[in-house]
């Protein structure tokens, strides 16, 4: 596996291998070390813990696919409402939602979702076939506070 960093889906930049992945027992996240250094400029805050309730507004980004299964030209945005809990791919504890002005399709998994700017959970799983046809589809966002210790264990951060 190898790792990009870029904004751009035309060019993705030069690639870096994956040389370890751990999987999370707290449901659908994952975390790859990287075989050499890669500069991030900035990062947002992992949320110390999270709940999920009705009516919190938040933000997702993905770079996937468009209405009808179009691929994507670039990184895309949208407002999102938090409907309540659900459950993720993997059985753990999820954050339910529904695209207020866009959605999560294929290709947005591990996509962040942003609530008062810090990340709170990960794109796992759509209600929907092709939820990017449907700007108010729901979708289901692993929920990320539920694994910050074992991130901070496995990472040391």
């Amino acid at each position: 596996m190898n790792v990009y960093f870029s904004n751009s889906t035309s060019n993705r930049g030069t690639p870096i291998a994956v040389d370890d992945m751990q999987n999370s027992s707290n449901g659908d996240a994952a975390l790859v070390h990287l075989g050499e250094p890669a500069p991030v400029n900035q990062n947002m805050p992992l949320a110390d813990s999270y709940d999920a309730t009705a009516g919190d507004s938040g933000v997702i980004e993905g770079y996937g696919l468009r209405a009808n299964r179009v691929p994507t030209s670039r990184l895309y945005k949208a407002d999102v409402s938090i409907l309540g809990e659900s459950t993720d791919a993997y059985g753990g504890r999820a954050i339910h939602l529904e695209g207020v002005n866009g959605s999560s399709n294929h290709g947005d998994s591990g996509g962040p979702l942003i609530v008062n700017g810090q990340i709170v959970g990960v794109c796992s799983t759509g209600d929907s076939a092709d939820p990017g046809s449907d700007f108010h589809a729901d979708s289901n966002y692993a929920n990320l506070t539920d694994s910050r210790q074992w991130i901070a264990d496995v990472t040391g951060v």
